[in-house]
């Protein structure tokens, strides 16, 4: 889902600077509710945005949903954070990266924190569920993808505490490079002792001002981000929006979630035609969504009725500034 850079970054090659990924290893009690997945990067120069895909196996653990379905950190801080998990797959893809043009510095540490859940049908204590990255993709300040090599976690069922925790002390790492260059992929294989310590995680609270619609230019990058995210905050908002009666299909998230994506793939793009291609895409979308939302409602499919319809203009905004960027001169400089 949250793979455009992907496509954006795959034709190029950058410096020879190396990245490191890593999920932790972590522990959770039956049933845990609050189980705190870090993702930290190691990266000696600037990194201008991330994008990967974390599945977990056996399929134990879920994304937690609703607005904290993923969280910047400190090293991230102004930075869009976003997370979304395909339940057919048993993917949690995520990217990470700022639409106002900013880099993460150099340095170790968590970019995201993923909240996840323990299933309806509980963890047996002692039960290890693998933590896998995949679908790996980092750009440089120039767009240009960086090689990286990826460290796969683990998850624990069984902590004397229900908050994210780490294993002590001594992983025996088994490496295995791909066959598809610049991912290099370490596994952590179980050698690990069974006491426990606290993670002391960075501070996730961002300091961002939440953007304000009438205060971005129309046909603005940033105005079509905020846009998306006060679709996306009504949607969030509890009760969510329920698919009733014989209605089906009600589910909008995807589509926000392709929008999004789209629009990054336009900040990323190398050259004004891919750039004005993927704001094209992103204006149907836009477009689709809108009377989507409309004929939900009309058809009385989403409840409750008032978020419903409240739904309905923030769409419609979504689709007019997604229009105005795709109509601007965004695409002349790339």
């Amino acid at each position: 889902m949250l793979l455009a850079a992907a496509s954006v970054l795959a034709s190029r090659t950058a410096p020879a600077q190396r990245v490191t990924v890593s999920a932790p290893v972590v522990c959770g009690d039956p049933g845990a509710t609050a189980i705190e997945v870090p993702i930290s990067v190691d990266n000696a120069g600037a990194v201008r945005a991330l994008s990967f895909s974390l599945q977990d196996s056996p399929d134990e653990l879920q994304l937690v949903a609703g607005p904290g379905a993923a969280t910047c950190t400190d090293r991230t801080t102004g930075f869009a954070c976003t997370a979304n998990e395909v339940t057919v797959s048993n993917l949690i893809n995520t990217v990470v990266v700022s639409f106002e043009g900013a880099n993460i510095a150099a340095g170790t540490g968590p970019v995201i924190v993923l909240p996840l859940t323990d299933g309806a049908v509980t963890c047996t204590s002692g039960e290890h569920v693998a933590l896998n990255l995949a679908n790996v993709v980092v750009a440089d300040p120039n767009n240009l993808p960086l090689p990286a090599t990826v460290v796969n976690g683990s998850f624990t069922c069984g902590c004397s505490a229900t908050n994210t925790t780490s294993s002590t002390t001594s992983t025996t790492l088994s490496t295995t490079t791909s066959t598809t260059a610049p991912i290099t992929t370490t596994s952590s294989s179980a050698t690990t002792s069974s006491s426990t310590t606290p993670v002391s995680l960075p501070s996730t609270t961002s300091t961002t001002v939440p953007c304000v619609l009438s205060q971005l230019p129309e046909d603005s990058l940033a105005s079509v981000e905020c846009a998306i995210d006060a679709v996306r905050t009504t949607l969030n908002e509890p009760p969510q929006p329920a698919c009733i009666g014989r209605c089906k299909h009600c589910s909008l998230e995807p589509s926000l979630d392709r929008i999004a994506r789209l629009a990054m793939q336009a900040d990323l793009a190398t050259s004004a035609k891919k750039c004005k291609r993927s704001l094209k895409a992103a204006r149907r979308a836009a477009k689709a969504l809108s009377a989507r939302i409309a004929s939900l409602t009309r058809s009385e499919c989403l409840a409750p009725a008032e978020r419903a319809a409240s739904l309905n203009p923030e769409a419609m905004d979504l689709a007019n500034r997604t229009k105005a960027l795709f109509r601007s001169g965004f695409c002349a400089s790339k």
